[in-house]
């Protein structure tokens, strides 16, 4: 997982870094959001284990990981849908857009979709919108994330 020290302030630029990491554990050919969404709840689970980390210097309220609250709230979480994508039973229709196009958003960063992560002071980068705003963004189109998320959270029919 990405540098929880260094990225836990911000967690959009964190599911960034983390995206690319969660693609290759999977040996993906191609990286999609459904990896997004695999590295939103992988960072919402990490705040989880670690709330009195997570929480220094947060602002108040603190909505920074509300987009892997939405998403348990939904069921979901790392290992369930680590699962559906590791054996393939969910059939997934390609993204509407490439990827860069959820992660480079203007509400998510200011940082130029070529830029590379350097390890900068935090204080250098422009406020984090947080994973809020991201889970949104993945859930109004018929990305990858969402397809998985609709397979697994509709009731099966007998």
């Amino acid at each position: 997982m990405a540098e929880w020290r260094s990225w836990r302030w911000r967690p959009a630029r964190w599911v960034g870094l983390e995206t690319h990491e969660q693609a290759h554990r999977l040996c993906a050919d191609a990286i999609g959001t459904e990896h997004v969404l695999l590295a939103v709840l992988a960072t919402h689970e990490v705040a989880l284990h670690h709330p009195h980390l997570a929480g220094e210097n947060a602002p108040t309220p603190d909505l920074r990981y509300t987009g892997g609250e939405r998403l348990t709230r939904l069921g979901l979480d790392h290992t369930s849908v680590h699962g559906a994508l590791a054996d393939s039973r969910v059939p997934l229709l390609p993204d509407p857009h490439p990827l860069t196009h959820y992660l480079t958003r203007p509400a998510l960063s200011k940082t130029p979709p070529t830029a590379t992560p350097t390890a900068a002071p935090m204080e250098d980068f422009p406020s984090d919108p947080g994973t809020g705003p991201l889970v949104e963004s993945l859930l109004n189109e018929q990305t990858r994330a969402h397809q998985l998320i609709t397979a697994l959270t509709t009731p099966a029919t007998p």
